[in-house]
């Protein structure tokens, strides 16, 4: 027992500054309260653990298994080679090796070409923390399980003003009695709010919408909506640029190259707007990096 209490010790500071990492950017992430963080991901049907014992991570009392950490950084959202993600991870690997000399000695090497990120990144991420809104998995659920529900949520929640059935039928292609059924269904899930008879509007107007894209068992809604994009180019829309290049290359240098690619997608939400104009629509900006062969 003693011997335990004195490891513990050694270590107290490299685990106290692992919750500070963790409780800052939970919030810089979006997620004001350590409540909101572990409930708006779907609680005990994600994490392998119960929400007091995710405060113990907060409070310094404990650190999580390794084993957790994946669903804990996924769990946050941000794109995943983020500074964000990588100051946790750095700050959990530091608590691991228990003393700053570990560290120095083991992990401080790998990490030396490390880039820093700038003051207009780190400045534009805090604003899109700021202005996301969360979906849980249910809602998420919700919104993928039907192409009408899907799209009604994509133009409701992206516009200022409020709509009714009858408006968003033609928009959508759809007999105004399903659309009605879908926007009761945003309302159930508390994406949408009635704002007179028969009208309802974004409960979160000018927000962003974070998909729970990558946590556990998300992946099978997430093809179902990019299938109802798919579908709607090939009916409305259409290329507006297209590039691809075929490289020979190592694996850790395309893995390198992803983390640049994907920020600059994770950028494009800047470009929102929530009123319609002359050329106004919706845009699909995807990356996609596979490996085609070993040579």
């Amino acid at each position: 027992m003693l011997t335990h209490t004195l490891r513990a010790f050694c270590y107290a500071p490299l685990v106290q500054q692992f919750s500070k990492v963790l409780s800052r950017v939970r919030r810089e992430a979006g997620y004001p309260t350590a409540y909101a963080y572990y409930h708006k991901n779907g609680g005990r049907r994600l994490f392998p653990f119960t929400y007091v014992h995710y405060l113990r991570f907060e409070r310094a009392v404990s650190l999580p298994r390794p084993e957790w950490m994946p669903m804990l950084l996924f769990a946050l959202r941000f794109p995943q080679h983020s500074t964000s993600v990588r100051e946790l991870a750095l700050a959990y690997v530091k608590a691991l090796l228990r003393t700053e000399e570990a560290y120095h000695a083991v992990l401080a090497p790998l990490l030396a070409a490390a880039k820093e990120r700038d003051f207009p990144e780190a400045s534009a991420a805090q604003w899109r923390a700021r202005q996301t809104v969360h979906m849980t998995p249910k809602q998420f659920e919700a919104v993928s399980a039907d192409p009408v529900v899907y799209w009604c949520s994509e133009l409701v929640l992206n516009d200022s003003r409020s709509w009714s059935a009858d408006e968003l039928a033609p928009l959508l292609g759809a007999p105004p009695p399903k659309v009605r059924a879908a926007l009761e269904r945003l309302k159930e899930v508390k994406l949408v709010r009635p704002s007179s008879k028969g009208r309802f509007k974004a409960r979160h107007p000018g927000r962003l919408y974070s998909f729970p894209g990558r946590l556990p068992g998300m992946h099978a809604p997430l093809e179902r909506i990019a299938s109802y994009w798919d579908g709607a180019v090939a009916r409305k829309g259409g290329p507006v640029a297209w590039r691809m290049e075929l490289v020979r290359t190592t694996s850790a240098r395309a893995a390198a190259y992803a983390g640049r690619l994907l920020e600059v997608v994770d950028s494009a939400a800047d470009l929102t707007i929530q009123d319609k104009t002359d050329d106004s629509g919706f845009f699909v900006v995807r990356a996609d990096i596979r490996k085609v062969m070993p040579f």
